[in-house]
């Protein structure tokens, strides 16, 4: 059987009987030729207008004057389940869609001078969930392991919509406009609370995925990957490294097999890899390369300290290029913020009004030696990720009193809950 013929398989991740599976018939939605009715567009027109008072209800909004006691109300499961399951697959062939120029943009930075005979992918007028998964999925598989499996977790749920609903007019029509045939004729119940259920899963999958797009094109365009997978390979290849200085000793082809073996790399992807991996001031200092932050010293950390304290002159004293720099270790403090993306944040001043505001706000001196004192382990953490042990040491010897007095509150507010602890139980 090809491809074709097993996408239009249905699965039963999503639509089953609960009559036939003996679960609750108390949401089981009867449809096509099982509604009782002569014709099913009466139903049709029904269900959306009942979707449209549930979802007005939904907002807190009190039934009209005038409207019907029924409004919003009554066994509606005959009803809404074409409401419902046209909204589902239109969210997830707009998810699709949605989906497929970040996926392209990820490939495109992971492969620049190989597409891998893939085509740049067109979003076009159809409505086949299908069509769209298939070249995400093709995108996907060509790019990332992760994005492979995420992808590739969708199928079962493709293959149930298309086998109930190819052309995305199933559940907003009762009959095929071609030829006037019924609609979901092979269906005569749909149970809802299970198709609620497979309907959850896949919008984790969904949302999975996109984010794991946009971490990959993060990942893709700062250059933290390894062949087919990302920064966490890239990562664990550094720490298997020896220290670069014993890179000429003559053992280090063997090492390159060992850990090209390890990871299913070819020479290539490993070569590149150990070239971003030197590179990288995130990873270099696995192997035993520090690579500096420019513009940022000693001094500079003395100089931000004396301006909390009330030196005016230390924060004058700063430059921009100074203040960029501790604006964008500030950054990659934030736990959602990588390391690869430090260099991104030492942008030059924009030319727009508004966003050069914002830009000297960020890196305004006293703004940032706030941050700074305030927020002490945000700059450990930030310094422990950049690689840089050396500002890591001077920071902490500089603001060591802010680090002490952060440490003494914790204390303080971890004993203050366990007296209150202490006097619920005496209580």
């Amino acid at each position: 059987m090809d491809d074709e013929e097993s996408l239009e398989r249905a699965t039963g991740v999503l639509f089953r009987s609960a009559v036939d599976a003996g679960a609750d018939t108390h949401y089981n939605a009867c449809v096509g030729e099982n509604t009782g009715a002569v014709e099913n567009t009466p139903i049709y027109a029904d269900g959306f207008e009942k979707a449209t008072e549930v979802l007005l209800v939904s907002l807190g909004l009190a039934p009209p004057p005038g409207a019907r006691s029924t409004w919003a109300r009554g066994r509606i499961e005959d009803l809404m389940v074409y409401p419902i399951c046209y909204c589902a697959r239109h969210h997830v062939e707009l998810a699709i869609k949605h989906m497929l120029p970040l996926a392209w943009r990820a490939f495109r930075l992971r492969s620049p001078n190989d597409r891998k005979g893939i085509s740049k992918p067109e979003i076009g007028t159809k409505h086949s969930i299908k069509f769209y998964w298939r070249m995400l999925n093709e995108i996907c598989e060509a790019t990332d392991d992760r994005l492979k499996d995420l992808a590739g977790a969708l199928e079962p749920y493709i293959q149930d919509f298309e086998s109930v609903d190819a052309t995305g007019q199933v559940f907003r029509y009762a009959t095929d406009s071609d030829d006037d045939e019924l609609h979901l004729q092979a269906l005569d119940h749909i149970d809802l609370a299970y198709f609620a259920e497979g309907y959850a899963e896949l919008g984790k999958i969904l949302e999975d995925l996109r984010y794991a797009l946009m971490t990959v094109e993060v990942e893709a365009a700062c250059g933290s990957f390894a062949g087919p997978s990302g920064r966490e390979t890239l990562r664990k290849i550094a720490d298997e490294l020896p220290d670069i200085s014993s890179w000429g000793d003559g053992t280090f082809n063997d090492t390159k097999e060992r850990i090209r073996a390890k990871f299913s790399l070819s020479s290539n992807a490993l070569s590149s890899a150990i070239n971003r991996i030197k590179i990288a001031r995130h990873l270099s200092h696995s192997i035993g390369k520090e690579i500096p932050i420019e513009g940022l010293d000693r001094g500079v950390f003395e100089s931000l300290h004396s301006a909390y304290s009330g030196d005016s002159a230390s924060a004058v004293a700063l430059s921009e290029a100074e203040c960029s720099a501790l604006y964008a270790v500030l950054q990659v403090g934030l736990p959602v913020v990588m390391p690869e993306e430090f260099d991104s944040y030492l942008i030059p001043r924009p030319d727009t009004e508004e966003a050069a505001h914002q830009y000297d706000l960020e890196r305004d001196p006293r703004y940032l030696a706030r941050k700074f004192a305030k927020a002490p382990d945000r700059i450990l953490a930030s310094l422990q990720k950049l690689g840089q042990p050396t500002l890591l040491a001077e920071f902490k010897d500089i603001y060591a009193d802010r680090i002490a007095h952060l440490e003494k509150l914790r204390v303080d507010q971890a004993n203050g809950f366990e007296d209150f602890l202490d006097g619920l139980v005496g209580a």
